[in-house]
């Protein structure tokens, strides 16, 4: 019990300490190389996902081609099956 009480004190103080720091003139400086560093970050993160989606839509393209190509191939194993016994 002791130990959690003491963590929470340890996490209130560095959390306190944190926005302390923030709110200061100097804060402002460290405000902006947050956004700064978020936006380059959120951009990074956009292209990841964007080159993941163009990725996941040319494999889904390609095994859209190759489930085509063995449909086709077993209807005319059908087709021919049909033409062989029907005679």
């Amino acid at each position: 019990m002791a130990n959690k009480l003491l963590a929470g004190l340890l996490i209130g103080a560095g959390a306190a300490a944190v926005i302390g720091l923030l709110m200061t003139d100097k804060g402002k400086e460290y405000r902006e190389k947050l956004m700064e560093n978020a936006d380059e970050v959120l951009d990074k993160l956009s292209d990841l996902v964007n080159t993941g989606k163009k990725m996941a839509e040319e494999k889904a393209d390609k095994l859209t081609d190759k489930v085509d190509k063995v449909a086709e191939k077993a209807q005319n194993g059908i087709d021919t099956a049909r033409k062989t016994y029907a005679s």
